[in-house]
């Protein structure tokens, strides 16, 4: 298992850092959150809301789950992250030119 990962159904997730991997937990994150909510029932809100923000912060190092405590829906802490963690618009441009780069030169 990786260093500073989850346990249970998310095994394999490295622990949001913040800014340094938050990309790679990102797709993970909605990849499983996806996952898991197929597994619960639609119907049921509340149990899917508190089912999505275990798993969030089950993944997140525990100052970050500190800090989102507070904020009583998976969708509001989702929207707090990407907030946080939104890169600005010179520095996406890098970060999607760097993209490009690796994808065209296969990481080389």
């Amino acid at each position: 298992m990786c260093e500073g990962s989850s346990t249970g159904v998310l095994g394999e997730v490295d622990k949001l850092k913040g800014k340094e991997n938050y990309k790679s937990w990102k797709l993970v994150m909605e990849s499983s959150l996806i996952v898991s909510a197929w597994k619960i029932e639609s119907k049921n809100w509340e149990k899917s809301d508190a089912k999505a923000r275990s798993d969030i912060f089950i993944t997140v190092l525990p100052h970050i789950v500190e800090y989102l405590g507070e904020i009583p829906t998976a969708a509001g802490i989702w929207a707090q992250l990407k907030a946080d963690h939104k890169a600005s618009g010179a520095a996406n441009r890098m970060d999607k030119s760097n993209e490009w780069e690796q994808l065209r030169y296969g990481g080389k």
